[in-house]
């Protein structure tokens, strides 16, 4: 048993130095939630140490003037900048909008709700952005990455127009979808009295 054990961990120990496991421990963005989605306000937290382009070395060690550049795209593999924020025109100059907030140690974070800091009209769907970091003159910046967005279904009720209901009565409840479902979807109403 301690003979499989070791060469386990000679195995691990092998694929780290190989660096065939660094995608898993090594990331360039986090995202809050996991699963983002267009909706929904997503907290990105950028680690510039684990940039790969060479350009991203001006932004190690700074302390502001580090700016998000982005783009939404409504498919999976198309153009992740079909939709941009408003004013976001010269790369070469500060985009206030997308200014970071600064961690400490070269982690910078930016909040937003993808919908509505990309103009995205409703019906139109958010399947991934398409970003970049960099510095307000635009000499320093990181590769472009993108952050898929997930497409989680769910189910609002609105308020019931009426203020009392007998048993046995029929009525309509007003709701609201986003997310895709499939059709002939029944959705179905519990009612309690407390």
């Amino acid at each position: 048993m301690n003979i499989n054990l070791r060469y386990l961990l000679i195995g691990m120990l092998s694929l780290l130095s190989f660096g065939l496991a660094s995608p898993l421990l090594a990331q360039l963005v986090t995202t809050n939630p996991t699963l983002p989605t267009d909706n929904q306000e997503v907290t990105f937290v950028i680690d510039l140490s684990k940039a790969t382009d060479g350009r991203a070395k001006g932004l190690l060690g700074k302390k502001d003037d580090v700016y998000l550049w982005s783009g939404a795209g409504s498919t999976d593999t198309g153009n992740a900048y079909e939709f941009q924020p408003a004013n976001q025109t010269d790369f070469n100059v500060p985009y206030p909008p997308g200014i970071m907030t600064s961690l400490g140690n070269d982690l910078w974070q930016i909040k937003l709700v993808p919908r509505t800091f990309y103009r995205v009209p409703i019906g139109t769907p958010i399947r991934r952005l398409g970003l970049v970091i960099k510095s307000g003159d635009g000499k320093a910046q990181t590769e472009g990455f993108f952050v898929k967005l997930y497409d989680i279904p769910s189910v609002a009720t609105q308020a019931l127009s009426i203020a009392s209901i007998c048993p046995g009565s029929t009525f309509d409840v007003p709701f609201t979808i986003s997310g895709s479902y499939t059709s002939g979807n029944v959705f179905t109403v519990q009612l309690s009295n407390g």
